[in-house]
């Protein structure tokens, strides 16, 4: 490859990454938000009431009282 083809596409590549490349935003984030749970155990019980969820419990081995046993045993 010529160099002028190399050092255009180095110019097209930063030119690139440089301005249609989306940025990062910081922010505070509270104590609250920080130590509360993604996933409840509420949120997880709903889930394992899909047929798709119990299908894929079922797929591994596992049946839905086995898992509804698992959640009810969290601790929060």
């Amino acid at each position: 490859m010529s160099s002028w083809r190399r050092a255009l596409g180095v110019s097209v590549i930063c030119t690139h990454l440089a301005v249609v490349s989306p940025f990062a935003h910081a922010g505070m984030v509270s104590t609250e938000a920080a130590v509360a749970p993604a996933v409840t155990s509420a949120t997880l019980l709903r889930a394992l009431d899909r047929e798709s969820v119990q299908a894929q419990l079922l797929a591994h081995g596992v049946t839905v009282e086995q898992a509804r046993a698992r959640v009810a045993a969290l601790t929060d």
